[in-house]
């Protein structure tokens, strides 16, 4: 373990990720004194903490700290904080001790929309070729929760968010980044604060590095030669690129050729977007030598994640789909492409991050949608932007998930599809997208 040089340590935001550093912290450096705080009350108080700061002001003991060690969560911008960092403060993260301490290969995704589902594709099918691939990150276990009896045959997959990547100073061996647009503009000060955090995953890359993208993504295309990483590109769209689709086959090309890898008729995932990500996964798994006939098993095998174009039951002749993970527009909108003409009934809105809905909503006006159900606050937005669209779509406003389900079956026709795709975060109504996806799919499956 790399040694930590500073002995009074504050931990903060004590969620998932505080409570790994904590737990990594009192296991490999046991003479740091460690304290914890968190705008939300700690009882009881975690075991082995020195000092607990908690309610309005679990800020205003920064500068007693040598090393803060800061959640993502928590907003950099904070006058806390920034307060701090002009007095010579230093914070680091999670994902920097992750980073200054493990043994093996990491491989990092990252994106506005598919970097579940891309880091999940290439950890599944590794474990085809690999005994030891490990994954976490921003979803499965934290990452220093998956470093105990690391060695150099250990491979990482990790998904990192725009939040984890915010105070990185190191870069995976294999970055892969997916397309950027606007995202958690709640918490980032703007999208280019949002665009350069994201941009991060390859600013420390070195020669021997390895960076994958799509050079269609035009916001990645701006910075991508930032990184110093041998570059491998993918495209759907694109033969010239490393990976691509010709005659209905996915190709890879490298020195020696092009080889078919599989038809796309064979990836159990729905959508443009996903076939997007089994590119970007199969470059990954091409480059950590997966044989064809691995790629080919595992990805024929893979089973999609919960809330993400998942199919959760047919009632009454109507197919319900659950794509509560769409949190930002342009997801929802790949939800409505993917699954086509037969969705009838649009069920979105939700809390209110100043994300420009126009191109949902036009997506939908020129879409078969004849209802839309909407959450509060967006739904509202929604609605008076799609005055401006289509007059013909009925509009029902709902403020619970039951509401929703039942107005859903009540307006739906038989051999239609209706579709939770949200377009907006579930905070206010909801927990969080598992919540709102939960519920959905208990309302749906109590339909006669």
């Amino acid at each position: 373990m790399k040694n930590l040089s500073a002995k009074k340590v504050l931990i903060l935001g004590y969620g998932r990720e505080g409570k790994s550093t904590h737990k990594f912290l009192s296991k490999y450096f046991p003479d740091v004194k460690i304290s914890v705080a968190d705008e939300q009350e700690l009882s009881p108080t975690p075991l082995g903490v020195e000092n607990k700061y908690t309610g309005k002001d679990y800020l205003k003991h920064l500068s007693e700290f040598e090393l803060v060690i800061k959640s993502p969560g928590i907003p950099t911008r904070l006058p806390e904080i920034q307060k701090y960092l002009k007095e010579n403060g230093k914070i680091t993260s999670h994902m920097n001790l992750f980073f200054e301490n493990y043994s093996g290969v990491a491989i990092g995704v990252t994106g506005s929309k598919g970097k579940s589902t891309t880091s999940s594709l290439i950890h599944t099918i590794l474990k085809e070729k690999y005994d030891d691939v490990r994954f976490g990150g921003n979803i499965g276990l934290p990452a220093l929760d998956l470093i105990n009896d690391s060695n150099d045959s250990t491979i990482f997959v990790l998904e990192l968010s725009s939040f984890q990547l915010e105070y990185i100073l190191y870069s995976p061996h294999i970055a892969v980044l997916l397309d950027i647009f606007p995202g958690h503009l709640d918490v980032h000060p703007s999208f280019e604060d949002y665009v350069a955090a994201k941009r991060n995953i390859l600013t420390f890359q070195k020669k021997e590095d390895f960076m994958i993208y799509n050079p269609k993504h035009s916001e990645v295309d701006k910075f991508i030669s930032e990184s110093q990483a041998t570059k491998y590109t993918y495209s759907s769209e694109d033969q010239s690129t490393n990976c691509f689709i010709k005659d209905e086959n996915i190709y890879f090309k490298n020195e020696e050729g092009e080889i078919s890898i599989m038809p796309v008729k064979s990836i159990p995932l729905i959508g443009h977007g996903n076939l997007e990500n089994t590119l970007a996964a199969v470059l990954v798994l091409n480059l950590l030598g997966v044989s064809k006939k691995q790629i080919q098993k595992g990805i024929a095998n893979f089973k999609p994640l919960e809330h993400r174009l998942e199919f959760v039951a047919e009632k009454n002749g109507v197919r319900y789909y659950d794509d509560s993970i769409a949190s930002v527009p342009e997801a929802a909108i790949h939800a409505i492409q993917a699954l086509g003409n037969k969705v009838e009934t649009l069920i979105a809105g939700g809390h209110n991050r100043n994300q420009d809905l126009k191109k949902l909503v036009k997506t939908t006006a020129q879409s078969q949608i004849k209802n839309l159900i909407l959450f509060p606050e967006t739904g509202k937005l929604m609605e008076k932007e799609m005055k401006k669209e289509r007059t013909d779509i009925s509009t029902y406003h709902v403020n619970s998930m039951k509401e929703a389900v039942l107005r859903a079956s009540e307006v739906s026709s038989p051999g239609t599809i209706c579709l939770l795709s949200p377009g907006s975060p579930s905070f206010g109504l909801f927990k969080n997208f598992e919540d709102r996806g939960a519920q959905f799919k208990e309302e749906v499956k109590k339909l006669s």
